[in-house]
């Protein structure tokens, strides 16, 4: 079976339209990061959904691989437990299969080298983005006093008002220690984007975008998106090369003197920012476990304990529902898998991790794996797995995870020889 599309057919015009489809999507990614100049925009992600839309029906062939057909049907079968049950009347059918299903389908259905390419696009416009966040916030950590407005997120009244120094936001209330979270919603939204995408780039530091990445990484201080990072930097290191109990062991060594620093300069400056903000969330609480699970709040967790005791625990409660209740999207505070699964019930988290386990065994790739791996593990804390940045990352990656092989090996093949060479 031959590709959905051929771009190559329309010469430069093709490859321009091709282009802008991409940057059609990298708007909704970012859009899904909840990006402050969207904020109370909505039209702005329909407006690029169509675009994208319009676009790529211009490039529709007859035909269909079998892969591409199989991950479309089990797309289509997720989102159909998610919200079919909890929508109401024909307008918001049509919105949502528009917003959700057709999109991801086109997404699927994307040429292997256009996949390749949104990763590699999104990586640049995203480490740009937070590149002269970053060079701006450095300025005023060293005291120049740049401009600011206030702006706010109306969505959600859980957070407080924001001072806009228009590449940059902070929190517009006292603190003690200032975290990091370029033009995004949360400090911990950027991380653990950032861990994800340094995990996609092969956490290689030849590459200026991996260092903006770290960086930003760093000093947003998110506790989930350090422990990302490293689980991420174990798993390639672990699944890329031969000899696996070997590797096991070296990473486990490697985890021990991680571990022993950490505690060390904890030791040393316990009111430092990274004391206070990271290694202190390990502590223990008798009411929560490690005080760092502090995602739900406490009428959350009352509500959570009876959930399980109705119906509800199979489809869950819905979008709706889940927004006009007290601890919902408004009332602010909680983010978990916890909160996943009130929205969508045990059935809805079974085929969205159903729904990524199958494209990943269509594509047989160790590393793409790992990547699902990772996901996991983010979700237990932010269950994002269906946020355009997340989604559409992963389907580029199946693809693009190749390339990053194919590049790795002339690497090690280039410094292989160049130490046979200077060997005695």
């Amino acid at each position: 079976m031959g590709e959905l599309y051929h771009v190559s057919a329309y010469g430069r015009i093709g490859r321009f339209l091709s282009w802008m489809s991409l940057s059609a999507l990298c708007v909704i990614m970012l859009y899904s990061m909840m990006l402050y100049v969207f904020w109370g925009r909505s039209y702005i992600v329909y407006l690029a959904i169509v675009i994208f839309c319009m676009i790529r029906l211009c490039f529709l062939k007859r035909t269909i691989s079998r892969k591409n057909l199989i991950a479309c049907f089990f797309c289509l079968l997720m989102y159909s437990v998610l919200d079919l049950f909890h929508i109401e009347g024909i307008v918001s059918l049509i919105s949502y299969t528009l917003r959700h299903v057709f999109l991801v389908w086109l997404v699927i259905l994307l040429s292997e080298e256009e996949k390749e390419r949104l990763v590699v696009l999104f990586t640049r416009i995203f480490t740009v983005i937070v590149g002269i966040s970053l060079l701006f916030y450095a300025l005023y950590l060293l005291g120049v006093d740049l401009p600011y407005g206030t702006v706010r997120y109306e969505s959600n009244t859980g957070y407080p008002d924001f001072r806009c120094y228009l590449f940059f936001l902070l929190r517009n209330e006292p603190s003690l220690i200032i975290r990091f979270q370029s033009v995004f919603l949360e400090p911990g939204h950027l991380g653990m984007v950032s861990a994800l995408l340094l995990y996609v780039n092969d956490y290689s530091l030849r590459r200026p975008a991996v260092w903006v990445l770290f960086i930003a990484l760093f000093v947003s201080l998110s506790l989930a998106a350090y422990v990302l990072l490293l689980i991420g930097l174990l798993l390639r290191y672990v699944l890329i090369g031969k000899g696996l109990l070997r590797r096991l062991v070296l990473s486990s060594i490697w985890l021990s003197l991680v571990l022993v620093l950490v505690l060390s300069y904890y030791m040393y400056d316990p009111e430092a920012a990274f004391s206070k903000r990271i290694v202190e969330r390990f502590e223990y609480n008798e009411e929560k476990g490690i005080s760092g699970n502090n995602r739900t709040t406490a009428s959350f967790d009352s509500y959570y304990a009876h959930f399980f005791q109705t119906g509800d625990c199979l489809l869950g409660v819905g979008k709706e529902e889940f927004i006009q209740a007290s601890w919902g999207v408004r009332g602010g505070g909680n983010s978990s898998y916890k909160t996943f699964i009130v929205q969508y019930g045990l059935i809805g988290v079974f085929f969205v991790f159903l729904f990524f386990s199958v494209y990943a065994y269509l594509h047989k790739s160790k590393l793409l794996m790992g990547l699902l791996f990772l996901y996991v593990f983010s979700f237990l804390q932010r269950p994002y797995a269906l946020w355009e940045v997340e989604l559409f990352l992963f389907i580029g990656y199946a693809v693009y995870v190749n390339k990053c092989l194919i590049i790795s090996k002339n690497r090690n093949e280039k410094e292989n020889k160049l130490f046979d060479y200077y060997s005695p």
